[in-house]
């Protein structure tokens, strides 16, 4: 899977609700540990569409660094939306920082 900055995806937890995350950079020569992303706010039952405020707001709850393992095969695209200020932000923070906003996908 090919992801670009801005790339929106939403992702089904085990209790039927999506979740949906946003790629703020990718690296294809690292492949597992090259993306860069923000968890987002929405959390719903129902798809999001790009209009929908809650994916342009981060997850706040417990704001820091997370390593969650998801099969690309489950991500539905929604979308791409240019970054805007706060994301970019954190994409320069993750260039500077090991631990950064990672998530790994499994084979």
């Amino acid at each position: 899977m090919d992801f670009k900055q801005g790339d929106i995806y939403a992702y089904q937890l085990p209790n039927g609700y999506y979740s949906v995350m946003k790629v703020l950079e990718y690296n294809p020569k690292k492949k597992k540990e090259g993306i860069l992303f923000i968890l987002t706010s929405y959390f719903d039952d129902i798809l999001p569409n790009l209009d929908d405020e809650r994916i342009d707001l981060p997850y706040e709850k417990d704001y820091r660094a997370v390593a969650e393992e998801i099969d690309v095969d489950d991500l539905i695209f929604v979308g791409n939306k240019q970054l805007n200020e706060q994301e970019l932000a954190l994409v320069i923070k993750g260039r500077r920082t090991t631990g950064g906003f990672t998530i790994l996908f499994s084979d």
